[in-house]
């Protein structure tokens, strides 16, 4: 029973937190390493948006690639990106140009915002097979070693120095690596789909979306045209999340230089992302029950809402308390975002795009990054923290506008 009940979310946990753990090293220490390889705020934000733009252009591509090969490409695939990763890392650790770097660490970014729609996807493949997992579990426990990672760093990094980012960063991909190709599970019931709201499992065993009719090829995934035409409401709220992504990767990429405007330094720093990691775990945790009470279009509203509500706290703060307090807003804002999201895809997307959908939805991670990487910096040498924190806001509000409107009901999907 251990081998099959507990197991596969234990091993599933254990993918999340060596990615997550990954994730921290490279974009919440980025302005921290950036800057001491002598980067000024606006090149800091060329290499971010620039990585974040070929992971914008790849996401949607590698997705609907691994959708028609995904029995062959879930595990060999990220193992590869990881190991590209490491190598660059490596080459990052050697390199005294400014242009090696710039393209080392922008490569970085790139791979890392490629393998997470990649990693859900091999979790939910094996959910779809009947195996039991927990997806909300893993996704918190990721969480959990996010705010590990950072507050170690944000303490380790002022006293050795920066290349403890990047060293870290390669081993913990290479574990990542090892516990990749070793996700292999016994498929308990092939016929088994992952868990869905009421009323989806029918339309999951025609192979199509509730309420909607796609153009599908032989493996039954469509184009992303076809798929763009027939999700125009999911394309919009795509849209909206890029917003929303925008003023997120402001705050999250720009932390040290909003903390150093109140007068801290990477500690601080460090405190501050690990707050907003553990207020993630309790939404994640407890996912699977808030949805019983509450639909999954009005936790996926709330999110975007509380994305907004997070950038406005700190605009308005005053110190560093108040920007712990923006951190804790991360409950019921990029917390449960991170785990809402999957569910509102598989509940709007037909089961066959679903890693299309998924790269889509995470790929608005990676476009909101470019633009929030690339005006955060020349807001900041250009108006300020404040003037940065201001446009970040009302970019955000006008995400939360348009995500509250398209966002579907699947009773009302069409």
């Amino acid at each position: 029973m251990i081998r099959d009940k507990i197991l596969p979310t234990l091993r599933f946990c254990l993918v999340e937190a060596l990615f997550w753990g990954g994730f921290g090293c490279v974009f919440a220490f980025s302005s921290v390493y950036l800057l001491a390889k002598g980067f000024t705020n606006s090149q800091v934000g060329y290499v971010l948006s620039a990585g974040s733009g070929v992971s914008v252009v790849l996401q949607p591509l590698v997705g609907s690639y691994v959708d028609r090969s995904r029995k062959m490409l879930l595990r060999s695939l990220p193992s590869a990106l990881s190991a590209a990763a490491i190598l660059a890392g490596a080459v990052l650790l050697l390199a005294n140009g400014f242009a090696l770097r710039a393209i080392c660490y922008g490569l970085l970014v790139a791979l890392m915002q490629i393998l997470m729609p990649l990693l859900y996807s091999l979790g939910i493949h094996y959910m779809e097979k009947g195996v039991s997992i927990d997806f909300g579990m893993g996704r918190g426990t990721g969480s959990t070693a996010y705010a590990v990672v950072t507050t170690f760093l944000g303490t380790v990094v002022e006293k050795t120095g920066e290349h403890v980012v990047i060293i870290l960063l390669m081993i913990i991909l290479a574990l990542m690596i090892a516990a990749i190709l070793t996700f292999r599970f016994r498929e308990a019931d092939p016929a088994a789909q992952i868990t869905l709201p009421d009323g989806t499992e029918d339309a999951v065993h025609r192979n199509e979306r509730p309420g909607k009719s796609t153009e599908p090829d032989k493996t039954g995934s469509t184009s992303l045209f076809a798929f763009f035409a027939a999700n125009k409401r999911f394309t919009a709220v795509i849209a909206g999340c890029v917003l929303a992504f925008t003023s997120h990767n402001i705050i999250t990429n720009y932390l040290f230089q909003i903390v150093d405007f109140h007068g801290y330094g990477s500690r601080e720093m460090g405190y501050a992302l690990s707050i907003t990691a553990i207020c993630e775990i309790p939404a994640l945790f407890l996912l699977s029950q808030i949805m019983k009470k509450v639909s999954v279009s009005v936790l996926f509203r709330i999110s975007v809402l509380f994305m907004f509500i997070k950038n406005l706290v700190l605009y308005l703060a005053t110190g560093l308390a108040m920007i712990y307090i923006a951190m804790g807003v991360q409950l019921l804002g990029f917390g449960l975002f991170a785990g809402i999201s999957v569910y509102y895809v598989n509940e709007t997307v037909a089961p066959a795009d679903r890693t299309k959908g998924q790269t889509l939805m995470t790929a608005t991670t990676s476009a909101g990054a470019v633009a929030g990487c690339l005006l955060g910096g020349l807001l900041l040498d250009g108006t300020g923290v404040g003037g940065m924190l201001l446009v970040s806001s009302v970019i955000a509000l006008c995400g939360v506008i348009i995500v509250g409107i398209f966002a579907e009901d699947r009773q009302t999907a069409g």
